[in-house]
């Protein structure tokens, strides 16, 4: 993955971005058969994250 993205530094996740996370980590876990990241972790992503917590993300241009 070369190029440009814009990163951003987020408290809190919205659900569009849990709904593309999620799509993300699933086919990650099908092409390599096992998930990139614990249930712990995970349990927290899909609620928004933590208080307090920060989570850095990367798109591209487009909005990838």
């Amino acid at each position: 993955m070369t190029g440009t993205y814009a990163v951003e530094a987020l408290p809190r996740l919205d659900d569009d971005l849990i709904a593309c996370l999620s799509a993300l980590i699933e086919r990650v876990t099908d092409h390599d058969g096992m998930r990139p990241i614990s249930e712990h972790v995970w349990l927290h992503l899909k609620r928004g994250g933590d208080a307090g917590g920060l989570h850095l993300v990367a798109r591209r241009p487009d909005g990838g």
